[in-house]
């Protein structure tokens, strides 16, 4: 069975693209759940500090 340079090349090349192919999702995937992650982040601490700060006002009434 002998096999064609031609079939090869194109075998790299499409085994190729698809690696890229994944490796652009892989990376739009993880940016995008990194952002969410610290948007949530972003969240909860600014509701820690606001009950923090209340917490502080109403603490200082006598």
């Amino acid at each position: 069975m002998k096999r064609d340079w031609k079939d090869v090349t194109h075998f790299l090349l499409l085994f190729k693209l698809a690696t890229l192919t994944i490796a652009a999702c892989a990376s739009t995937c993880a940016s995008s759940y990194k952002k969410k992650r610290k948007n949530l982040e972003n969240q909860v601490n600014m509701k820690c500090h606001k009950e923090s700060m209340t917490g502080i006002k109403n603490s200082k009434k006598p």
